[in-house]
């Protein structure tokens, strides 16, 4: 291989971006399994027509490698959009291509593509792609192609089986979408009994064989079959399953398990995993032996000083080897057993008892344990630390420490040592905890029982003016004899510089989006500088704070600053009229020498404009009237599950009306004497740029009708009369006179009772003539 100083003299030709390189550049690597530099391609394994897959590149140079470039050949008519990391597409060689990057050190790289194959593509596409690291060219390495996806046939079995006893088995089918006819064939094991087939699926004893089909309807969802199978009761040995789908006749074989594996000798303890010292305790042995196991015994060790009860199914206890033994059983078919005996542990036993055993099973011979601890509700002492990933200059942190000590526990101390330069301000220590100034440690204790039960002890520490990188925590408890280091968290780093973007979660076509990237440096930055990539099809708008847009590199640039002020920088750009589904955005800064990738919102999705719905409101004539801005929209619906608001309505309205949004209301003013039912827009944002609009139809209230509820007249002998009128109980009526049937004077409000006959005395009824009555409601 050549050296580096050649690699660096060896010639290179820039072209369009991309690295070529001559013959020198010929040699190969042929490193081990995992070799460095390398590339490594990621494919699905299958493609459907017209749908976009992606391609994923890892790359991994040598960190000396001075430059580095990449090229991936794609399949004949394959289209190719979203290319990462500022790659280009050569339409002539129908290749990908990335690079030079000649960062320093070499950086590893993921790059991606969306490749979308043509709409007749069909059977196994290869591809084929290398890499150049300086002078040594590398063979990309990964998948090498994906086929056109027909469909899949997955078998679904359980663990395992027991002669005599059913099984279910499942098959999982799932078509392609553009299949329009396809079959499914299933053979179990010989001498299998089969029942219950779903989906009219059929048996053949001759072939021994089920089968399912042909199935054509279209589309096709996918499908699940199942059938039971029963082994017979001499079954032995692994059973074997196979079969296949026909998938527009290409034949896919059924993926899963197979064969079925019978069910093993296995022997489980199932007693409970604590004791208490002088109580009784149940040992439980579960055994299910293997059908054809010919004998099968058991032994089971008992600890010094435990007293043993009788033992279930013929047990029995030797004193001398202080162990239980059970067996030979020789039934056939072998059964299962839970074989079972009362322990009481010694009044003094402690700790964790060994209580394993060996079962014998024919020739086979299976060790078990069963490990039962002395009950305690906390058996080990820890104290754990919690710290936040980062921190910043001057900035209190809370350190939280979680102390669990051991039941018997009868004292404990905490001593946890601050980063250098660190302080704790005076009340920042909770449960009586101090700060040892001296030391730079915050201590508790010592604590005594029984105030020694778990508990969470918190501080609050503040980082040095100058704080940058990494700060680390030290600290140990004691916790009765036992001396014990903090563990969790014990590092918080102070970044060199900060980059939090902040932007909608959706856009709209042709809509302005903005982006705001709050930038923090480090107090201890020189300079720095902020990129951020404009998703591709997008235009830029504009920038704050002097960035400006870089139509090669697709990036909008800022700084460099020689400033650790704090400040945001916003951008504007432009969805195109027929964006994607969605957009990612990536960028970084610079503090000095030290890359920090933006965080924060990384991704965007296409909005989906809202649903506005005509509405009426009615207005009575000759008035002026307002309606509730908020109540247009509540028929209103977005897709996205966002809240439409209207933003403006449409005035003069069809008949000339004046209208007028003055949130939370919209005025409507008629011309005088104008009592048409009228109409006019209004229109409603999402939030994100979506909008609609809708007709307020306005129509005029009809005059209120008078209740035909009269029941007679009175006229009394002073003139005054005496009205009965009929309503309904708990209703309330407006009593109005008149002298011509047009104008109309109110008199009186009245509610009628249970009975709904009420009456209403007229006192001026003598100084008319002529007096018509009525009541209204409402």
């Amino acid at each position: 291989m050549p050296s580096r100083s050649r690699a660096r003299r060896t010639a290179r030709l820039v072209l369009g971006g991309l690295l070529l390189l001559g013959p020198a550049l010929a040699a190969t690597a042929t490193a081990g399994p995992d070799p460095v530099p390398r590339v490594v391609r990621s494919l699905p394994r299958h493609f459907s027509p017209s749908t976009p897959v992606p391609l994923t590149l890892h790359v991994v140079p040598d960190p000396a490698n001075a430059a580095v470039a990449v090229e991936e050949t794609l399949p004949p008519d394959w289209n190719v959009s979203h290319i990462s990391h500022g790659g280009a597409f050569d339409p002539i060689h129908r290749q990908l291509k990335w690079g030079p990057f000649t960062d320093s050190p070499a950086l590893s790289r993921t790059l991606t593509a969306t490749l979308t194959p043509p709409a007749g593509a069909a059977g196994f596409h290869p591809f084929t792609g290398r890499a150049h690291f300086d002078t040594l060219q590398v063979v990309t390495s990964g998948d090498s192609g994906l086929s056109r996806f027909s469909g899949a046939l997955t078998r679904v079995l359980p663990p395992h089986y027991l002669p005599d006893q059913p099984v279910t088995v499942t098959l999982e089918a799932l078509p392609a979408p553009d299949v329009h006819a396809y079959a499914v064939e299933e053979q179990p094991p010989s001498g299998w009994a089969i029942s219950a087939i779903s989906h009219d699926g059929e048996w053949d004893p001759v072939t021994g064989r089920i089968k399912w089909g042909p199935l054509t309807e279209s589309p096709f969802p996918p499908r699940t079959f199942t059938y039971t199978a029963t082994p017979p009761h001499d079954a032995y040995g692994p059973a074997p399953f196979a079969g296949r789908a026909l998938f527009n006749a290409v034949e896919v074989p059924a993926a899963g398990s197979s064969p079925l594996p019978p069910h093993p000798n296995r022997i489980e303890p199932a007693s409970p995993a604590t004791y208490l010292p002088g109580q009784p305790w149940p040992l439980v042995l579960d055994v299910l032996p293997s059908p054809a196991t010919r004998a099968w015994t058991v032994e089971q060790r008992i600890p010094p000083g435990w007293e043993v009860g009788t033992p279930s199914h013929d047990g029995v206890f030797d004193p001398l080897t202080r162990r239980i033994k059970w067996g030979p059983f020789t039934e056939s078919p072998a059964l299962p057993r839970s074989l079972a005996c009362s322990l009481t542990p010694s009044p003094d036993a402690d700790g964790i008892a060994d209580l394993g055993g060996l079962a014998l099973f024919d020739r086979e011979s299976i060790p078990y344990l069963a490990h039962p601890r002395r009950f305690r509700l906390h058996e080990t002492s820890t104290v754990t630390r919690s710290l936040p990933p980062l921190h910043e200059a001057l900035v209190p942190i809370t350190v939280t420490l979680a102390v669990v000590a051991r039941d018997d526990t009868q004292a404990l101390a905490v001593e946890d040592r601050l980063p250098p330069g660190w302080t704790v301000a005076p009340g920042g220590i909770d449960d009586g905890g101090a700060f040892d100034a001296r030391h730079g440690s915050v201590k508790w204790g010592p604590i005594f029982a029984p105030d020694t039960e778990p508990r969470v002890l918190t501080y609050r520490a503040t980082p040095p003016p100058d704080a940058l990188g990494p700060a680390t925590f030290q600290g140990i408890a004691v916790v009765g004899p036992a001396i014990l280091p903090i563990e969790g968290d014990s590092t918080t780093v102070a970044p060199a510089g900060r980059i939090t973007r902040l932007a909608p979660a959706r856009y709209s076509p042709d809509v302005p989006f903005e982006i705001r990237l709050d930038t923090q440096p480090g107090p201890r930055t020189d300079a720095h500088a902020t990129e951020d990539t404009v998703p591709e099809g997008w235009t830029f708008h504009s920038a704050t704070e002097g960035g400006h847009f870089d139509p090669v590199t697709r990036r909008v640039k800022w700084g460099p600053f020689s400033d650790p002020e704090r400040r945001t920088l916003t951008y504007r750009i432009v969805p195109p009229p027929a964006p994607d589904p969605s957009v990612a955005f990536h960028g970084q800064g610079a503090f000095d020498r030290t890359l920090i990738p933006i965080s924060g919102a990384d991704t965007a999705s296409l909005n989906r404009p809202p649903l506005a719905i005509p509405d009426s409101a009615g207005r009575n004539l000759g008035e002026l009237f307002k309606i509730s801005a908020i109540k247009l929209t509540l028929n209103d619906s977005d897709p996205d599950g966002d809240f439409p608001t209207v933003i403006s309505v449409e005035s003069p309205s069809e008949n000339g009306a004046l209208v007028v949004l003055d949130w939370p209301w919209i005025y409507y003013v008629p011309e005088p004497d104008d009592n048409r039912p009228d109409r006019f827009l209004y229109t409603i944002d999402d939030g994100f740029g979506g909008t609609a609009s809708a007709w307020v139809n306005v129509v005029i209230n009809p005059p209120p009708a008078s209740a035909q509820n009269i029941v007679r007249i009175e006229t009394l002998p002073d003139g005054t009369r005496r009205i009965h009128f009929a309503g309904v109980p708990g209703y309330t009526y407006r009593i109005e006179a008149s002298e011509n049937l047009i104008l109309w004077t109110p008199l009186a409000s009245l509610t009628a009772p249970a009975n709904g006959l009420f009456d209403y005395l007229d006192t001026a009824a003598p100084l008319f003539p002529i007096r018509y009555y009525r009541s209204v409601w409402p």
